[in-house]
């Protein structure tokens, strides 16, 4: 396993691929590594010439950047940009639906506080990692305000310490449903709640809370980046305007790339 972590660690996958598949032929064990070299082989493989076959920019894997976050561990896109990390269904939804004028709340900072940064005009954020809060708090915009509070009450409570509402309320860290509880009274009218992971059976309480409160709720699955399995991401909202406004789906650039029929239309256009 040394050698293949020494190779993965120096981008070589088709070397360590080899290695690994020597490896499983001789049901030799990966030591807490299953799963890096799972992606070592998703990465072996030849996608340059699997885009080729394919109408151009519609190999999702690719124009999504699920690849280069394989690749990274770490959520961004094919450029190499912070998006959160949840399914590209739900981030597509969220990114239509905010705007620069919102303010938003993160329970659980990262890759999405910088993403929503680049969206909105205020984002705060809650970390209670000490470690990964002075990594990533030299990244932050100005627009961005994180906070360290790893005591539970001081993490759950930390939207007291602030004032007015939120358009945007993330669930994305710890003590995931105490922190529901605390964002009912502080989210605009035409706000929504973004509950990540929704899908562990611990959080049923807060689905069924939310129910009770009059919430209505759009479950997103999908891929999510840096990873080969599926999640869930729950979107949690009181007005039915939301779902009124937007563009046309042939006219949505998406952060997964364009679609088999919009590079149809494109190639027709383009005769």
């Amino acid at each position: 396993m040394e050698q293949i972590n020494a190779l993965l660690a120096a981008g070589k996958h088709h070397a360590a691929a080899a290695l690994i598949r020597q490896r499983l032929a001789a049901n030799g064990s990966f030591e807490g590594s299953h799963v890096r070299c799972a992606h070592a082989l998703v990465l072996d493989n030849d996608w340059d010439t699997v885009s080729r076959l394919l109408p151009p920019g519609t190999n999702m894997l690719d124009t999504s950047g699920w690849l280069q976050s394989l690749q990274a561990g770490r959520p961004v896109d094919r450029h190499g940009a912070p998006i959160p990390w949840m399914n590209y269904g739900a981030i597509d939804f969220i990114g239509e639906k905010t705007n620069a004028s919102m303010r938003v709340f993160e329970w659980g900072a990262g890759f999405s506080s910088l993403w929503f940064a680049t969206r909105v005009r205020e984002v705060v954020s809650v970390e209670e990692n000490a470690a990964w809060y002075r990594e990533l708090q030299p990244q932050l915009p100005a627009n961005v305000s994180l906070m360290c509070l790893p005591a539970p009450d001081d993490y759950v409570q930390a939207i007291r310490t602030t004032t007015g509402v939120f358009d945007v309320i993330v669930i994305d860290g710890v003590h995931r449903n105490a922190c529901a509880l605390e964002s009912v009274s502080r989210l605009s009218p035409n706000g929504m709640v973004v509950f990540d992971n929704s899908d562990g059976a611990d959080y049923d309480a807060s689905m069924a809370m939310f129910n009770e409160a009059g919430f209505m709720r759009i479950d997103f699955w999908g891929l999510i980046p840096s990873y080969l399995y599926k999640n869930c991401t729950s979107v949690l909202f009181r007005n039915p305007d939301l779902l009124r406004h937007g563009r046309l789906p042939s006219q949505q650039e998406l952060s997964t790339g364009i679609s088999c029929m919009q590079a149809v239309d494109r190639a027709t256009a383009a005769r």
